[in-house]
């Protein structure tokens, strides 16, 4: 799934690209004709292959295009991430291709004053106002971090591990990056 992290995630949430691959057949060699499997295999490898082109075509239009939004809402992104991980069996990876300048009302990292105590209180307020999502078992990589600064995006990179940790996601700071350093996903994550 690829969705938009815009101004109005929470209130008009609507994936840009959305495919489920069909799981692989299981064998049971008691139970199952071994052609018949084989078969089984082949049309599914076939329906995986053309999901798989649909995607990447998908995918390529999506970038092609110039999306443009007022405000940021990473928060919404990350609680509506919550929603769409809950009670998902699969294995769960969560990619952020944002810079990571948070700049929904009132929360506008680009503008904060940010000393060594504003990550708990921003922390802090965020809690009270519900917007710590459980992302327990979620990997999580951020591609595009950047900002005005190499100072302000320290700070900011601070904040969302700290925020990550809150979270019980999976984060590690080789994999918050300018760019993506690490994929395809390791199995190192924790879960």
């Amino acid at each position: 799934m690829i969705a938009p992290i815009n101004d109005k995630t929470l209130t008009d949430f609507h994936p840009l690209v959305e495919t489920t691959l069909p799981p692989k057949p299981q064998f049971n060699g008691w139970m199952d004709n071994v052609m018949k499997h084989t078969r089984l295999v082949k049309e599914n490898d076939t329906q995986v292959d053309s999901l798989k082109e649909t995607v990447q075509t998908q995918v390529a239009d999506i970038f092609a295009k110039r999306f443009s939004s007022q405000y940021t809402d990473i928060f919404s992104s990350l609680i509506i991430a919550q929603k769409l991980f809950h009670n998902e069996s699969r294995r769960k990876v969560l990619v952020l291709m944002s810079d990571m300048v948070e700049d929904q009302p009132p929360y506008r990292f680009d503008k904060m004053s940010w000393t060594t105590a504003t990550n708990q209180k921003l922390l802090s307020e965020l809690d009270a106002k519900g917007l710590i999502p459980d992302l327990s078992g979620v990997c999580v990589y951020v591609s595009g971090a950047s900002a005005e600064s190499a100072e302000l995006a320290g700070n900011i990179g601070q904040f969302w591990q700290a925020y990550f940790q809150r979270t019980k996601a999976d984060v590690d700071p080789s994999r918050y990056a300018h760019v993506l350093l690490h994929w395809p996903p390791s199995k190192s994550c924790q879960f």
